[in-house]
């Protein structure tokens, strides 16, 4: 808004939230990224229609209430929204909503640190997802939790055989679906041998193992 005051449009995109037509919601959750910042006082007023929003049977509005978080949220938004982004990860049956709940977790976690050990557990299970875009994230959450927290990455060790079956199994197979110029999803390759890099830093076990 090139540094234009916004506060004029700030309670219509309140409005907008609120209506039940998914086409408003979206102009509202649009607007709401745009024109709020974290210090903006009315927009701890859409902490409540978020969470209502994060358990609507729509998926698609499920979606709009994540991408939002993932993109303003204030560090009290975080602590009061973070049970639900959970629950999605855990419980969602759509690939694209657990992995914009992981995005949302990451956002959280830079924002309230302390948050770590909320999505800790929940880990696990999506490293084991074949969706390529839930590992995607999954790998940036792993990445953040490292940089927050050191001492945690002993806790992710174990997830060094499955990434490597992965691994294996982009550079030596081909599937049409994550096709690059030839190259299955050379973006996850890339977060893999990350991860990689990230888990031999300091350990020359892991170090020999993958680069000698």
């Amino acid at each position: 808004m090139l540094g234009h005051d916004t506060d004029f449009g700030q309670m219509e995109c309140l409005k907008l939230i609120t209506m039940s037509a998914f086409s408003e919601k979206r102009i509202g959750y649009l607007g709401l990224t745009q024109l709020f910042n974290e210090k903006s006082e009315v927009l701890m007023m859409a902490t409540n229609r978020i969470r209502i929003d994060l358990t609507s049977p729509n998926n698609y509005i499920i979606s709009l209430a994540l991408a939002a978080l993932s993109e303003i949220c204030t560090a009290d938004m975080c602590r009061e929204l973070a049970p639900q982004v959970g629950k999605l990860m855990d419980n969602s049956s759509a690939s694209y909503i657990k992995k914009k709940a992981i995005l949302a977790a990451t956002r959280i976690i830079r924002k309230v640190p302390e948050m770590v050990d909320e999505f800790l557990g929940k880990i696990e299970s999506m490293v084991e997802e074949q969706n390529h875009g839930i590992l995607l994230s999954c790998l940036a959450l792993i990445d953040d939790i490292i940089q927050l927290k050191p001492t945690y990455k002993s806790k992710f060790k174990k997830f060094i055989p499955a990434l490597t079956k992965m691994l294996k199994g982009l550079v030596t197979s081909y599937s049409s679906e994550y096709d690059v110029s030839g190259i299955s999803d050379p973006f996850l390759q890339v977060e893999i041998l990350k991860f990689f890099r990230t888990m031999a830093y300091n350990d020359q076990v892991i170090f020999y193992l993958f680069f000698l």
